[in-house]
């Protein structure tokens, strides 16, 4: 069992002041306090009567009439809250001035003073347990014999429970309670069948109750501390002003503040019970569109008709099934056909229903409605059209017009829009929900209705009784505050139907006007825009391609020029290698040999790097991912170094520290880097200097190392001012005492090279100290790495190439005659083919496995290099698709050589290459191809 809130009850504020030590507690004998002076209220939180509300502002019923008390006396107010008896203690010993809800009784006369006027009644009600079969509300005699329990200080309620016994002849034990939790708890033990309470804590009282009986009013007063007339005086004129100006004020208040009404559980017959056992599901008939009462809101059932039926089927256990009609008319038809047991809002009175020859059960809920009228009609006329909707009753009063009909609400309306009629009562909510959906042009309000519409449920004529006493007792037991939410719920603005296009444009009519000004406007201006645009889109698509044409005949010229510098020096680097193996070379012509071979060596370099620094410029160079062993590149660029230094007297030293070797990059590239740090190195530092190369690992995952590559020296170091700019294309720095050669593009290169693998090549550097370049690299691991072939046996001297047989295609004689010397040197058979198709039929012609590779040239007449090496490898034989092709080729971009793989080719070389270099790669190709 809940507890009562005791702070909430009025009557028990009088049974504990009965129960407390009478003593002599005498105010302050002045009695009277200045009207500006603030005065203490005691304040105990009662429910409708003394509330503190949850922002910790203050309400009821008490607190109205203080309020209202003010205007007249001048009284501001300091309000002290607790439970009852604390404040109840308090204003017996004079610690408040005031204190509201106070029953009068002679004996309390010495402990407050009364003003002359009550500010309000109260009622005892004899509520029992919910559902006790044998006390109904509506049979006062089953009352009678029963045990009623009572406080036994409420002294004043306990006389009029006498009374009421006496007059209604009901022969009731009453048990009186001292304490006053035995009291709360006597119907709950069984020692009660009723107990005496009062409205005031109606809204307090467990679900677990029902109300059996109400009697006699009990009046309520504000009242002052003892010995404080003047106040209680004052009190008294300012309540019978107030009662001149509003004689209902206490009436109002009491029904503002306190609950007149009250709901009792559903006493269920056998009968009923066996219906609800029995019945299955009850088929209600309810209109598809008929807002507010049943709508449609994202594909969920809304409206007052289900929320109504939901709360029956918790109180009774019946089950629904809608069955959906498109009008009022079409509603009531389903039930007079069988197709629904019940209509879920029948709007008519039962004398309508009574010509329908439906049963009514009572009604739930009620609506407001709105009289509307067509612009051009007087509501005075008349000779006027009312439109109804079908099967619906004429409104009261306006039986004398001409009645016109039609399927709906909706469809009325538009009879009025269009003066087929002159007006209409309809629901309020229904009207605002029709409005915003749609635009009437011809529709105007006119009137509040002449009474609200009635809701209730229909059955057909042969309904069955039970059905309809459950649906009563259910209906019955609503209470009002559950019928508003429900009604307020589905009122709210949220659950209007969405406006369509029309009545939007139509509503807003002044702002289309304006919107379309303004967007042909736009147009113009628009489209003004897009021919300006137009103009200079064009304008710059001719820039574009103008600028495509400079980049293709930039990339033409360099490819071109790449390749008519290569081919002689091709044959100027053949041919010293050439002289230079041969036997009884003069030491003097040996060394113009080797200044001729750096001096064309370092062409190439210049050739190199200017087509590196138009790729990078061209966003054309890219950066592959292969994986590559770190230990084996550092190892090289070691080599090639180390004679460099030991030439200049220069101390050069190397570090590695990585936990393991294998990783996935551009190897080619970061070669290229280092040699670059490396060469400058050399060039800027003088004799007895260091240089050192390090690589360190900082950090590594699972998947990925960060590499730290730094290339040191002693040399002569650079300026700070320089340090910007030494990144730069063609950039040198004018340093007198070195005369060293170069294009001034390795730093800008290399940095962009860093930049594209992801990291940020910086320096560190003061003159005579030397400089210090280093980058960052976070690199993918590689799992397995491909060294390369091994073909160390064949590295020895001697004749590397001795029974070897090689097919030669080179247009260039000079070209052709170098390659084939380089090779009869190493014991090679080479046979010379002078263009592609020579090349194919000579292949062709050969024995299986004759040659163990092809040399090819990529440009050449007749056929192509590329074209002839797809030609060999469609051929019908078995070698065709084994034989290693080598592309040897002026033409050294990367696009070149995606081109000699895509057409078949094995390796490429680019011109023009060293002798080693071109053994090596035959070397590794052959070896390849026999394991």
């Amino acid at each position: 069992m809940k507890k009562w809130k005791r702070i909430s009850s009025i009557f028990l504020i009088a049974m504990i002041l009965c129960t407390l030590t009478a003593s002599n507690i005498y105010a302050d004998e002045k009695g009277e306090k200045d009207p500006q002076q603030v005065l203490t209220v005691a304040f105990p939180e009662t429910k409708g009567l003394q509330e503190v509300n949850e922002d910790g502002t203050y309400g009821g019923l008490v607190y109205d009439w203080l309020m209202e008390i003010a205007k007249y006396t001048g009284w501001k107010y300091e309000f002290v809250t607790g439970d009852v008896e604390t404040m109840l203690s308090g204003m017996m010993e004079g610690k408040y001035d005031l204190m509201g809800g106070m029953f009068y009784q002679k004996e309390y006369e010495s402990f407050f003073e009364y003003p002359k006027y009550a500010v309000g009644s109260s009622y005892c009600l004899l509520i029992s347990r919910e559902n006790d079969p044998e006390v109904k509300s509506f049979d006062i005699s089953t009352l009678n014999g029963k045990t009623i329990g009572v406080f036994q200080n409420a002294k004043s309620k306990i006389e009029r429970l006498k009374v009421f016994l006496e007059s209604n002849q009901l022969n009731c034990k009453i048990k009186k309670y001292k304490d006053v939790k035995a009291y709360e708890s006597c119907l709950d033990n069984g020692e009660a069948d009723l107990m005496l309470s009062s409205d005031a804590n109606l809204e307090n009282l467990d679900a677990a109750y029902d109300v059996c009986a109400k009697f006699t009013a009990e009046s309520y007063y504000i009242v002052t501390k003892a010995g404080s007339s003047a106040i209680c005086s004052e009190l008294s004129q300012a309540i019978e002003k107030i009662y001149e100006a509003d004689p209902n004020m206490a009436l109002e208040l009491y029904d503002k503040y306190v609950s007149n009404t009250y709901t009792n559980s559903i006493h269920f017959s056998e009968s009923d019970r066996n219906y609800i056992k029995e019945s299955g599901t009850v088929r209600v008939a309810i209109i598809k569109e008929g807002y507010p009462l049943t709508y449609r809101q994202n594909k969920t059932l809304k409206g007052i008709v289900p929320d109504v039926l939901n709360l029956i089927q918790k109180q009774t256990g019946l089950k629904f099934e809608y069955v959906y009609a498109n009008s009022y008319s079409d509603a009531l038809g389903k039930i007079k056909d069988g197709k629904a047991d019940i209509m879920g809002s029948y709007l008519n009175d039962a004398y309508q229903a009574d010509i329908q020859q439906v049963v009514l059960t009572k009604k739930y809920a009620q609506l407001n409605t709105v009289i509307i009228r067509n612009r051009q009609s007087e509501l005075s006329d008349k000779n006027l059209t009312i439109a109804v909707p079908e099967d619906m009753a004429v409104p009261n009063g306006e039986q004398n017009h001409k009645v016109a009909f039609y399927p709906t609400f909706a469809d009325c309306l538009k009879a009025i829009d269009a003066g087929d009629a002159d007006y209409m009562e309809i629901p309020s909510a229904l009207l605002e929900s029709l409005f915003t959906s749609n635009y009437y042009a011809n529709v105007t309000p006119s009137a509040a209705g002449n009474e609200q519409m009635q809701i209730s449920m229909a059955l057909s004529s042969d309904f069955d009784v039970n059905l309809y006493s459950i649906l009563n007792k259910a209906i019955n037991s609503l209470s009002k505050k559950e019928i508003e939410g429900i009604i307020q719920q589905n009122l709210i603005s949220s659950q209007i139907s969405k406006p369509n296009l029309k009545a939007m444009l139509y509503s807003h009519i002044g702002a289309v006007i304006v919107f379309l000004i303004a967007f042909i406007i736009l147009l113009v201006l628009v489209f003004f825009t897009i021919g300006r645009l137009s103009l200079k889109s064009k304008a710059m698509a001719l820039k574009l391609e103008k600028a495509e044409e400079m980049a293709k005949a930039k990339s033409d010229f360099l490819s071109r020029m790449s390749h008519e510098i290569r081919t002689p020096m091709n044959a100027i680097i053949g041919l010293t290698s050439l002289t230079k193996k041969m036997d009884g070379t003069p030491e003097d012509v040996g060394s113009n040999l080797n200044k001729i071979d750096t001096s064309a060596k370092f062409l190439l370099s210049l050739v190199n790097d200017i087509l590196d620094m138009s790729k990078l410029q061209s966003d054309k160079m890219v950066i592959q991912s292969e994986p590559f062993s770190l230990n084996k590149l550092i190892r090289q660029i070691e080599d090639i170094f180390t004679l460099q230094a030991e030439e200049k007297s220069l101390e050069l030293s190397f570090s590695k520290a990585w936990s393991k070797d294998g990783f996935i990059g551009d190897e080619t590239r970061l070669a290229q880097v280092l040699v670059n740090l490396l060469s400058n190195a050399c060039k800027f530092t003088p004799e007895g200097g260091t240089i050192q190369c390090s690589v360190e690992e900082k950090s590594r995952n699972q998947t990925h190392a960060s590499l730290e590559f730094r290339v040191k020296d002693t040399g002569i170091g650079i300026h700070e001012d320089d340090l910007e700019r030494i990144f730069g294309s063609f950039e040198q720095l004018n340093q007198n005492e070195y005369r060293v050669q170069g294009t001034g593009l390795g730093l800008a290169i290399s940095s962009n090279l860093v930049r594209l693998m992801g990291g940020a090549l910086e320096v560190s550097s003061r003159p005579g100290t030397g400089s210090d370049f280093f980058f960052t690299l976070d690199l993918p691991l590689a799992d397995d790495i491909q060294t390369g072939c091994k073909n160390t046996n064949h590295m020895k001297s001697g004749k590397r190439l001795s029974e070897m047989h090689f097919l030669l295609a080179e247009d260039n004689d000079l070209n052709a005659e170098i390659a084939i010397s380089l090779l009869e040197l190493e014991g090679a058979q080479v046979d010379w083919a002078s263009d592609g198709q020579k090349a194919v039929e000579m292949f062709k012609d050969s024995q299986q496995g004759y040659y163990q590779a092809i040399l090819m040239d990529v440009q050449m007449p007749i056929m192509n290099g590329l074209d002839a090496s797809f030609e060999i490898r469609r051929l019908n034989r078995k070698d065709a698709k084994k034989v290693a092709i080598i592309a040897m080729t002026a033409n050294s971009f990367r696009e070149d050589r995606e081109k000699a793989l895509a057409a078949g080719m094995d390796r490429f070389i680019a011109k023009p290459f060293e002798a080693d270099q071109l053994i090596e790669t035959l070397l590794a190709c052959t070896t390849e191809g026999t394991e």
